[in-house]
C-alpha cells in the first residue's frame, strides 16, 4: 500500500469516527453563551488534544499490541462485539427508576404550571412512563 493509499484510509477513517456533523452539533450548543474569542480558544484546544491524541496511538500503537500481546484479528474482534452491544442496547434501552434529584430537576425545568392545582397535579415527585 503506497503513502497516497494509506493516507486516504487514515483520513476517512478519521472522519468517520470523529463524525464532524454531530461533532459541529455538540460544539455549537456547548459554546452558544461564548464570545467568539472564547469559542475559538476552544477549538484550538481541542484540536491540539486530538492531535495529540492521534499522533500518541499512531506512534505507539503498535508498540502498546505488542507490550499486551494483542492481535489486530483480536482488537477487530472485540471492536465488533462492542460495536454490536452498543447497537442492541440502543435498539433497546433499559427502563431505569430516577433518582428522587433528578425528578425534582425534572420537575423543576420542565413544569411550569399556571397555578398550584396544576402543580401538585403534574410536577409530583413520583416518576411517570
Amino acid at each position: 500500500m503506497g503513502i497516497v493509499e494509506f493516507a486516504l484510509v487514515a483520513m476517512t477513517s478519521i472522519i468517520a469516527i470523529m463524525n464532524p456533523t454531530t461533532t459541529v452539533a455538540v460544539y455549537i450548543a456547548l459554546t452558544r453563551d461564548m464570545t467568539l474569542e472564547e469559542s475559538r480558544k476552544v477549538i484550538a484546544e481541542s484540536m491540539k488534544i486530538s492531535f495529540l491524541v492521534l499522533a500518541f496511538f499512531a506512534f505507539t500503537g503498535q508498540l502498546l499490541f505488542l507490550i499486551f500481546d494483542v492481535t489486530l484479528a483480536a482488537f477487530k474482534i472485540a471492536g465488533g462485539i462492542l460495536l454490536v452491544t452498543s447497537a442492541f442496547s440502543m435498539l433497546n434501552p433499559a427502563k431505569r427508576e430516577l433518582s428522587r434529584r433528578s425528578r425534582e430537576y425534572r420537575c423543576s425545568s420542565a413544569c411550569v404550571p399556571p397555578n398550584r392545582w396544576a402543580r401538585n397535579n403534574y410536577c409530583s415527585n413520583t416518576p411517570r412512563f
